[in-house]
């Protein structure tokens, strides 16, 4: 479970790190409506993906059945994979949509 943990605040992390370096260096733009409201400072943009990525775990291993809280984390932590690479891609290709 512990790797499962850290791969899932790895990829947050890496989701947090690859927008803000697109948003900061103007090649990009947030896609995400909700979170285009948090990107305009960098604190409150890093307290609320890991706020909310926090809150999924604590209730993914709180409040649902370890099996399926496995499988959810998983879930996300493969979607994080995804986004991760659309980041990188976009900064690449210098579009607009992080």
């Amino acid at each position: 479970m512990l790797v499962q943990v850290l791969a899932f605040y790895g990829f947050h992390a890496n989701d947090f790190l690859s927008s803000f370096f697109a948003l900061s260096s103007g090649r990009g733009r947030e896609a995400n409506i909700i979170m285009r409201i948090f990107a305009r400072n960098v604190f409150t943009f890093a307290s609320f993906k890991f706020g909310m990525a926090t809150f999924l775990l604590f209730f993914a291993f709180t409040f649902l059945p370890q099996t399926l809280g496995e499988y959810l984390i998983f879930f996300d932590t493969f979607i994080e994979g995804i986004v991760v690479a659309n980041n990188i891609y976009v900064l690449q290709k210098g579009g607009k949509n992080v």
